[in-house]
């Protein structure tokens, strides 16, 4: 098992979510884990912002490049 997030270099913002407290600290809360089998066909992990949910996470969403074999 492996954890996506930080590894695909993107901006701050793409990778952190800010936590207001008495000043303003980036913490890494929103991850993918993706199996070995898939380790090789995820292309982007990135973190988007303005999903309209009531939670101090944002949504993560990861491309993979699968090849799909006919039967």
């Amino acid at each position: 098992m492996i954890i996506f997030g930080t590894v695909f270099s993107h901006k701050r913002i793409h990778k952190t979510t800010p936590v207001f407290l008495n000043h303003i600290m980036w913490n890494q809360i929103d991850h993918i884990c993706v199996n070995e089998e898939l380790r090789r066909t995820t292309e982007d992990v990135r973190a988007w912002r303005g999903a309209d949910i009531a939670s101090d996470h944002h949504l993560v969403v990861a491309k993979l490049k699968l090849k799909l074999k006919k039967h």
